[in-house]
This record gives C-alpha cells, sequence and structure tokens, in this order.
C-alpha cells in the first residue's frame, strides 16, 4: 500500500479546516522557488541575449569602424576630387575666357583679313593690268627688236655683198697692184708707196696712172650698178690719202700739217684723175661727184709693226673706202627705240 504524505494526512485529519502555517510558508517558499527558478532562466536567457547583443554592438562597432575609416578615406578621396574637380573647374573657365579672348581676336584677325582680302584683289588687278600692259610693251619690244635685227642684218648682209663684189671683180689684179681688200671696212688699199708718188710729191706716178685707169671705170661702174636708184645703200665712196710721220727737220705738229697738206693734195689729185678718165666722165659724172670725196689724213691713222713701232712705209698709202647709209640705219633703229622708250615714259634718245 502506497504510503499517504504527512501533509496530506494533515489535510485527512484536518479536513475540513484552515491549512496550517508551514505549510502555508512552504508553499510560498516552493512557489518562491519556482519564481526564482524561472526568473533565472530568464535572467540567463536575457544574459546570453545581453552578450549576444554585446557580440553583436563590438561586431556592429568594428563594421561601423570599417565604416569610418572607409568613409574617411571616402572623404578624403572625395576631398581629392574636389579639390581636383575645382582645380579643373579654374582652368576651364580660364581656358573659356581664353577661348572667349582667342574668339574676339579671331573675329578682329577675320575683320582684318576680309579688309586685307579686299585690298589684294585691289592690287592684284592693279598688277594683272600692268603685267598686260608689260605684256604689251614686250610684245611691242619684240617687234622693236625684230625691226632692228632686220635693219642690221640688211646691212650687214649689204657689206658682205658689197665685199664679195669687189673681191670678184679685183681677185687677180690685187697682187700685180699691190693692193689689198679689208673686208671688214670695205677699204681697197694701194699699199706700194713707190708706185703710187715721189717722196714728199703729190703728182702720181706714171704707173699708179695705168692702175688707175684700170681700176677707176671698174670700181665706180660696180658700185653704181649694183647700189644705186632704188637700192642705193651706198652714202660716199671716200679717196684717202695718209703719210707717215716724217717731215724733213720738224716738230711733230710741223710735221703733222706739213703731211696733212701733203696728203690732202694726193688725194685730190687721185680723185682729180679718175674724175678726168672718159669712161667715168661719159658714163659716172654725176654719180661721181654725188658720191665721191677726197681726204687727206696726215698721219693721224699710221700702221705699226713689231713693238708696237710705225711701219712707214705701209703708212704712205691711197685708200678707197665705201661708206654705206650706216648713218640712216642707225637713225632708224635710234627712230624705234625712241619709240619704245617713250612708251616705257622715259623719254626719247637723245
Amino acid at each position: 500500500m502506497k504510503k499517504t504524505p504527512a501533509f496530506l494526512q494533515r489535510q485527512e485529519k484536518d479536513e475540513g479546516g484552515w491549512i496550517s502555517i508551514a505549510d502555508l510558508m512552504s508553499g510560498l517558499v516552493v512557489i518562491f522557488l519556482l519564481i526564482v527558478v524561472s526568473y533565472s532562466f530568464e535572467v540567463f536567457e536575457a544574459k546570453d541575449k545581453a552578450i549576444n547583443s554585446i557580440n553583436s554592438l563590438s561586431e556592429a562597432k568594428k563594421q561601423i569602424k570599417i565604416l569610418q575609416n572607409r568613409l574617411s578615406s571616402s572623404e578624403e578621396k572625395r576631398g581629392k576630387i574636389r579639390l581636383a574637380f575645382e582645380e579643373q573647374k579654374k582652368k576651364t573657365e580660364r581656358e573659356t575666357e581664353r577661348a572667349d579672348s582667342l574668339g574676339l581676336l579671331l573675329k578682329k584677325e577675320r575683320e582684318r583679313a576680309d579688309i586685307f582680302r579686299g585690298e589684294a584683289k585691289k592690287q592684284i588687278k592693279i598688277l594683272h593690268d600692268e603685267l598686260e600692259e608689260e605684256q604689251e610693251k614686250k610684245r611691242n619690244l619684240g617687234l622693236s627688236w625684230d625691226e632692228v635685227r632686220a635693219i642690221v642684218e640688211e646691212w650687214r648682209n649689204t657689206e658682205k655683198e658689197i665685199y664679195e663684189l669687189l673681191y670678184e671683180e679685183f681677185e687677180e689684179d690685187l697682187l700685180r697692184w699691190g693692193a689689198e681688200i679689208e673686208p671688214e671696212t670695205l677699204v681697197i688699199r694701194f699699199r706700194s708707196p713707190e708706185v703710187l708718188f715721189k717722196n714728199n710729191e703729190a703728182e702720181l706716178e706714171d704707173e699708179f696712172k695705168v692702175i688707175l685707169d684700170d681700176f677707176c671705170p671698174r670700181y665706180i661702174a660696180l658700185l653704181k650698178n649694183n647700189f644705186s636708184d632704188e637700192n642705193d645703200v651706198i652714202d660716199e665712196v671716200r679717196i684717202e690719202g695718209h703719210t707717215s710721220s716724217l717731215w724733213k727737220k720738224a716738230t711733230k705738229t710741223e710735221a703733222y700739217i706739213g703731211n696733212m697738206g701733203l696728203s690732202q693734195q694726193r688725194a685730190k689729185n687721185v680723185l682729180d684723175y679718175c674724175l678726168r678718165l672718159q669712161k667715168i666722165e661719159d658714163n659716172y659724172e654725176d654719180w661721181v661727184t654725188g658720191k665721191v670725196t677726197a681726204h687727206g689724213l696726215s698721219f693721224s691713222r699710221l700702221i705699226y709693226g713689231d713693238r708696237d713701232k710705225e711701219n712707214a712705209k705701209k703708212s704712205r698709202r691711197v685708200e678707197f673706202t665705201v661708206k654705206t647709209d650706216l648713218r640712216e640705219r642707225i637713225q632708224k633703229i635710234q627712230d624705234i627705240l625712241n619709240r619704245f622708250h617713250s612708251s616705257y615714259e622715259y623719254g626719247a634718245l637723245p
């Protein structure tokens, strides 16, 4: 049989009566212990939660610290970025101001360029007109020089033709006469003084008269028949008397004047003799009197030998020289040049 607890036995004894104080206290104690135990569990649970909370808080603090560090680093970076941004902003503002200034300068330069282009167009037009004028002048100059060349070429051809005709006519006689033809000057030179005149005399030697009898009619006929009328290019035929510088015992001036008279008389006598030849007097008198002249040159045109020493023998001579219308041709050239210079506003040649 089960044993009944004491407090139940007393309950049974005292059934129907009040619970004893001891039992009441025991009950209270039990309840208190239950409350304490329950509270202890709650306290421990709260402690655990508190510890967990502390741990969580500590972890949170660490995370906050990390975040603060990151934030601090980010702030530093943002500060640098902000400084860089501000610097870039200032730089951009400066560049903008510079660009504005350049824009204004560019505008001014464009305005100046427009003005310059306008002036350049005017200058180009002026230069173009001047170039056209110069080209026209060059064309005229080309024409002018063509005319000059034609005149010079014609003169050269004329003198060449005269020389060739003279040489062809007298080639076989020159050596026999003691004469020569100079192609550059169209001079026929009689250079044997012993054949021409006696020393210090102006009378023609008989041998020279024989030469002139043959030479003068042929010479005059050749020039008159080939270069007169429409083709009258001969301006003058000069008979020149030349002497050496010797003249007895005299000063140079006295010798020059004395030989001047002698040379002039010799040239005059040659002309006189030629004019009185029958063939010339009958056929060419008018032409000769209009073209042929006599000149004495004393010793102004000496001929020199070695070491620039006077060759007295060669200096004593008689020359027949053909002078073409060179002066007239030169005048034509001068007229052309005057016309050209006038077109350039330089004025005519004197």
